[in-house]
């Protein structure tokens, strides 16, 4: 269907679990990125190790393609770098790197963050080049990198690639709903700790007075990180909203007893609200000017899995409903 609608290059996400499961066999890939590793899927996955080697045998792909001059870019900022560099290595493939604190090929050499924009220089093999993008935060800077680079390998038009990343947008992706009375909500699709993190880290350097987390964490799915997330909030947040996310089969109330574990840990002020709109509606009321709430884990879903019911519910719609 794309080859008969025209299509001459395809981007794809290729999960652990399309690897694991042999989905993406076969495919003649150009290049492959590799992003970062974070707690996830572990109800799927045996153990941390096991989800790396997951993700390993895209490059395995990659090696037995039938394309010529194929490409390699890996986050040198990754805490698992060294192996994916190991094992790249090993397969003889030609890798490039990008980071914004080591040493690599393609390095952020300044960067500079508002509520509106991210703008940042970098130092790459075809000298140094200045970029700006709508969608905030550093690991989007290390999105964008990746990015870059393979567009240059591809040998991609530098003002085109400029032109792209700058009308950017990605619903459900740090989208900005900005209140009447000063205070903003963002929405973000962050669903796992260490994304948390980077979501409310790049909100804590926008200097808001005070940052408001509302979260949870769906049911039937990877329970550790349940903790990890709730103290990741407290320790960043002023105030962190405990909620429901898909709860699917769990009682929400047992999973909220995960997250509040880990909440204590972080040391921050918490309250639990288990319905989603009433947790949201009361993260709103209680923004002030200069303030940024941030609604997390559903991001662009248009939709609440329930039991055995699936109902409309759309984490945008409901903060708009409450900020206007």
């Amino acid at each position: 269907d794309m080859i008969n609608a025209g299509c001459t290059y395809c981007i794809m996400e290729v999960s652990s679990h399309a690897l694991f499961l042999n989905r993406a066999a076969g495919i003649d890939f150009d290049a492959a990125i590799f992003t970062n590793l974070s707690e996830d899927h572990l109800d799927f996955h045996k153990d941390f190790d096991d989800y790396l080697n997951a993700k390993l045998m895209l490059f395995d792909l990659l090696k037995k393609s039938q394309k010529q001059g194929k490409l390699v870019v890996i986050n040198a900022d990754s805490n698992v770098y060294n192996k994916v560099q190991s094992h790249v290595n090993g397969l003889g493939l030609n890798s490039t790197t990008i980071s914004i604190q080591n040493n690599s090929d393609y390095k952020v050499t300044d960067y500079h963050s508002d509520i509106k924009s991210n703008k940042f220089s970098a130092a790459t093999p075809i000298g140094n080049r200045e970029f700006s993008l709508s969608l905030l935060g550093k690991f989007n800077v290390l999105n964008a990198l990746c990015v870059i680079a393979v567009l240059d390998f591809f040998k991609i038009e530098r003002s085109f690639i400029k032109k792209g990343l700058e009308q950017v947008n990605v619903p459900g992706r740090f989208q900005r709903i900005d209140a009447p009375s000063g205070f903003t909500v963002i929405v973000d699709y962050a669903h796992t700790n260490d994304a948390l993190e980077n979501v409310l880290s790049t909100i804590k350097e926008l200097n808001p007075t005070k940052i408001i987390s509302v979260f949870g964490c769906g049911g039937d799915r990877d329970t550790v990180k349940r903790g990890l997330m709730g103290e990741v909030s407290t320790m960043i947040a002023d105030l962190t909203i405990l909620t429901s996310d898909n709860p699917r089969t769990e009682d929400p109330e047992e999973i909220l007893d995960m997250i509040e574990h880990g909440a204590v840990k972080g040391g921050g002020e918490f309250i639990r609200i288990s319905d989603r709109e009433s947790a949201i509606r009361r993260g709103i009321e209680l923004a002030g000017a200069g303030d940024i709430v941030l609604i997390a884990g559903k991001g662009h879903e248009d939709y609440q899995l329930l039991g055995d019911k699936t109902i409309h519910f759309d984490d945008v719609e409901i903060a708009e409903k409450y900020v206007y």
